[in-house]
């Protein structure tokens, strides 16, 4: 059975350049080899600003596109927005100003509509024919997540809060069904709104197997002497322009500083460490091109989240790419893998010396790394979750069908 599904996202999707957009991208693409997917995604990203403001059809296969929204307006609030670590809460707003013609057309021609945040939803529902599946996908708990981001008890940062839930609350009651990306997830939505567990499903995060796998010798010595880290003991984290990547960073710098051996060097790959200068044994790489180099020269990887909702793509990706790895329990959470096993959950103040211990045993890397990349391809493998997607879609299209 072939669906044509709209996908609305309040963000730039195509080049995925962060776990939100690579999720999307990823998903959308496997859907896309049984589907017709039509993404309506609203914004300009930083790098993105030399192709000029203006909505644009952006081809990603025959049968994947993205409708790229760009409105003035909506460029300036969602930037004012990004500064104070906001979410685009005010898209679907925007929307109800301006409107689109192409999202008008596509909300009538489809056979579902998948709205990614709770931002446009109010937008979207007011649009969507009674027989179309609405399907709203919660990556985070926003309200959660943003209570403990926008903490500074500031009038703007209390209305934006506000918002947040008023829209989020709205979201949940309304949809036909709602995608979350752990069963902790599950659980808070259920608490924090009185929502039916049955019409929430688990899809969770996931990775690509094949372009995240564990690097050969010959290609760790060959990526380390391209960047300068022959002889090193490299240490990976990974991440986007978040709060709760900065937080993150600002654990590394702790963690980098009690460890005194001039054989381990950490590198942080991102567009998270354009905030931060490098160090001793601390390099930032701000956005990249090409991420493989930097796992393939990795020996290990670490997660020293402290905030932040969801669930961790990036721990998908080490532990695919056979980096063992130590994360703390908000790093790992809503992931089924098993500490001591797949990998190391633990306190940010075990760190330093875990590191050195982990490093230095061979035996145990190669168990990590071996019981991490087993869990992750068969439990987390885009592909496998797509499919599950899929199924869900159909029975949703199935039951409308019967209203």
């Amino acid at each position: 059975m072939s669906i044509k599904i709209l996908h609305v996202v309040p963000y730039g999707v195509y080049p995925p350049k962060s776990g939100g957009a690579l999720r999307v991208f990823s998903l959308g693409t496997e859907m896309s080899k049984y589907n017709e997917v039509y993404l309506f995604a609203q914004g300009i990203r930083k790098f993105e600003l030399r192709s000029g403001l203006r909505s644009r059809n952006i081809p990603i296969n025959k049968n994947y596109m993205e409708y790229r929204y760009v409105n003035i307006l909506s460029v300036i609030i969602s930037y004012i927005s990004g500064k104070i670590s906001a979410p685009p809460v005010f898209a679907g707003d925007i929307l109800n100003l301006f409107g689109d013609g192409c999202l008008d057309k596509w909300i009538k021609e489809c056979d579902l509509i998948q709205v990614e945040h709770p931002w446009q939803f109010d937008h979207i529902y007011s649009r969507c024919p009674e027989n179309v599946p609405l399907v709203l996908v919660e990556q985070n708990v926003e309200y959660n997540l943003f209570s403990d981001i926008l903490n500074d008890g500031s009038f703007i940062s209390k209305k934006i809060l506000k918002n947040i839930y008023r829209k989020e609350k709205f979201a949940v009651e309304n949809a036909d069904a709602i995608f979350v990306v752990s069963r902790d997830d599950k659980d808070s939505i259920m608490s924090a709104y009185g929502i039916d567990g049955n019409k929430i499903h688990v899809i969770p995060n996931g990775v690509d197997t094949i372009k995240f796998y564990p690097a050969t010798s010959s290609e760790k010595a060959d990526a380390k002497e391209r960047l300068g880290l022959t002889d090193k003991k490299v240490i990976l984290f990974t991440g986007s322009a978040y709060g709760p990547n900065y937080d993150a960073i600002g654990e590394i710098l702790k963690i980098s500083g009690k460890i005194k051996r001039d054989d381990i060097a950490f590198l942080v790959v991102g567009r998270a460490g354009e905030r931060f200068n490098d160090t001793d044994n601390v390099t930032f790489t701000g956005l990249v091109d090409d991420i493989s180099v930097y796992f393939k020269a990795a020996d290990m990887a670490i997660n020293p989240m402290v905030t932040g909702g969801g669930t961790n793509l990036k721990v998908l990706e080490y532990l695919s790419a056979g980096l063992p790895t130590i994360s703390t329990g908000t790093g790992a959470r809503g992931l089924e893998i098993e500490n001591g096993k797949d990998i190391l959950i633990a306190g940010l103040e075990l760190f330093p010396d875990m590191i050195i211990q982990l490093l230095d045993d061979e035996r145990s890397n190669i168990k990590l790394k071996e019981s991490g990349r087993e869990s992750v391809v068969k439990n987390y493998d885009w592909k496998v979750i797509a499919k599950k997607q899929n199924d869900i879609f159909e029975s949703l299209i199935g039951q409308c069908r019967m209203r």
